[in-house]
């Protein structure tokens, strides 16, 4: 990743961080070309969510979002594996990934408010989805 990517990443932070969509956040540099993006996702009802983005061929690349922890469904059935209507990809290291937008959604000028956001939504989904047993489909479509 150039330093021209990087400073666009840290400006987008900092304009994250003025809009308080989380409570922290910090890049991990994994080698010379990958980084991930952690935050802790802040919902409107105060839960708050340990999240990274994996920003590998960023910005050209559909970034990879993860939950920090492997999620339930409402009759606790994990979420690890490729569901539509749960709206989840294959799960990494113990980690439910969120498919929070179709990866052909994705251009090089959207950045890392699009990844927040779009995974707040989703939270907010999968919170309503626990609570009534509908799927996350029932309210976030493709």
């Amino acid at each position: 990743m150039g330093n021209a990517v990087m400073n666009r990443l840290f400006r987008e932070q900092k304009i994250l961080q003025s809009k308080g969509l989380y409570k922290e956040s910090r890049f991990h540099q994994e080698d010379e070309r990958y980084y991930t993006f952690s935050y802790q996702a802040l919902l409107p009802n105060g839960h708050v969510y340990p999240m990274y983005a994996d920003l590998y061929g960023f910005p050209e690349k559909f970034p990879r979002v993860f939950v920090r922890m492997m999620l339930r469904d409402h009759d606790g059935n994990e979420l690890s594996g490729c569901d539509g209507h749960m709206h989840v990809l294959s799960s990494e290291n113990g980690c439910t990934q969120l498919c929070y937008a179709h990866s052909s959604a994705w251009r090089p000028n959207l950045g890392l408010e699009f990844i927040v956001k779009r995974s707040i939504m989703w939270l907010i989904a999968y919170e309503a989805s626990v609570q009534t047993g509908n799927p996350i489909d029932y309210y976030l479509f493709h």
